[in-house]
């Protein structure tokens, strides 16, 4: 799960399995991006976006 909603980024293995295992029984949906993919698009457009227009 990538951290485009900000700093939220949960990536390890292990806390993950924690966080579902120990959630209430329902359902749980989640936004799964690749965290790699993310950073060298917000690179991208960092160095290729006029600033102001």
């Amino acid at each position: 799960m990538g951290s485009s909603t900000s700093n939220m980024l949960v990536d390890a293995p292990e806390v993950l399995e924690k966080l579902f295992a120990n959630a209430p029984c329902c359902l749980i949906a989640t936004q799964c991006e690749d965290e790699g993919t993310i950073r060298k698009n917000v690179e991208f457009y960092k160095n290729n976006t006029p600033i102001g227009g």
